[in-house]
């Protein structure tokens, strides 16, 4: 590919008029000091996995005599504003739950059943996506259409910046001495833990952008709004996506602040390889891969366990992505079409690639 496609990618993505599928978003505040939160972040997966259509952010607050760097400026005002005090705690659509905005994650699943099923008024869709991997500024439109007329409001789009498998940061952990837990042996600080849905921004402030929307919205009406971010070096571009959520403000009255529709786009699935130019073909980490071409099975071996491991297709779209527990692992490749395939594997700051063919 030319390199020049490496540098800048541009893709235009189209959004379509249509009954909106209702997106439940659970906020987690969190922090990395916290000896509960790992447990938490474990019953949240099991929500998850209850109820599908969910996406999950986590909001970090800093604590005053360590420093952490997972925190962000508008995540820390959003704590504020809330009065949020202790942790972990978590909202659902910000929705009140027991006359409550925030509450303990045993009460999430009461706020998630409530809201998960229903459909929406609003859809929304990126659009214009781009990246100029030599300034590392990522550019998009989010694009938002109403299919009914909302109650009279300000409504407001929010957009988050939001980074996966996150590592370097240690986490608390209660659950060392805890028999069959799965964080079991892991310590009571667990130094190589992956923070997971890390909010590194959230674009115009915490409550959003102001002005998103005209003063009387139409019906059908495409309304976009524009976002550029430069992202910092400690941040992987190819980790990124983008949470953008839809809910009117209220002054005053956060209760009244609850949201109409969230989407979470995983950039990679849109085709946007950030870090392509970075790829390191093997050089040793990748200890074996057979047999190539495959049939049903994989078998790889690393030199070190990788954080994470991709597979994209010929076409650049990520058609499976995991974080291996062992030097070895099996890739079933049932599934997959014949053509060619590339593995990436993130190890530290380097990531390693190579490439195999599926032939059934």
């Amino acid at each position: 590919m030319n390199k020049s496609l490496h540098l800048f990618l541009l893709l235009a993505l189209t959004s379509s008029l249509g009954l909106a599928q209702k997106t439940v978003l659970i906020e987690k505040f969190t922090n990395a000091y916290c000896g509960q939160c790992p447990n938490a972040s474990i019953i949240i997966d099991n929500l998850m996995e209850q109820y599908p259509n969910t996406i999950r952010v986590n909001h970090h607050k800093p604590v005053t005599w360590i420093d952490n760097p997972l925190t962000n400026a508008e995540s820390i005002a959003l704590w504020d504003d809330l009065g949020v005090n202790g942790v972990p705690q978590a909202m659902v659509d910000r929705a009140p739950i027991n006359g409550r905005l925030y509450t303990t994650v045993s009460n999430l699943e009461q706020g998630v059943a409530d809201r998960v099923g229903e459909e929406s008024i609003v859809s929304l869709d990126i659009e214009q996506l781009a990246y100029d991997g030599a300034e590392r500024m990522l550019s998009f439109s989010l694009s938002s259409v109403f299919q009914s007329q909302p109650p009279v409001a300000d409504y407001r789009l929010t957009v988050m910046i939001v980074e996966d498998y996150v590592r370097g940061v240690e986490q608390h952990s209660y659950y060392n001495d805890q028999a069959g837990h799965p964080l079991e042996g892991l310590g009571d600080i667990i130094w190589n833990y992956t923070h997971r849905d890390v909010v590194r921004k959230i674009m115009d402030g915490h409550w959003g952008t102001e002005d998103s929307f005209a003063e009387n919205i139409v019906i059908g009406e495409t309304y976009s709004n524009p976002y550029t971010y430069q992202i910092p070096s400690d941040q992987n571009p190819d980790h990124l996506r983008v949470v953008a959520l839809v809910s009117p403000y209220v002054e005053g009255n956060f209760l009244a602040r609850q949201i109409l529709n969230a989407r979470e786009f995983r950039l990679n699935e849109y085709g946007l390889r950030t870090s392509v130019d970075n790829v390191k073909l093997d050089l040793g980490f990748i200890k074996s891969m057979a047999p190539n071409p495959a049939d049903d099975v994989v078998h790889i071996e690393f030199s070190e366990i990788p954080e994470s491991i991709m597979i994209l297709s010929a076409e650049g779209k990520v058609v499976q992505e995991w974080e291996p527990a062992s030097r070895q692992t099996d890739l079933d490749t049932s599934p997959f079409a014949n053509g060619h395939y590339n593995l990436i594997a993130q190890y530290g700051d380097k990531t390693y690639g190579q490439s195999f063919i599926v032939k059934h």
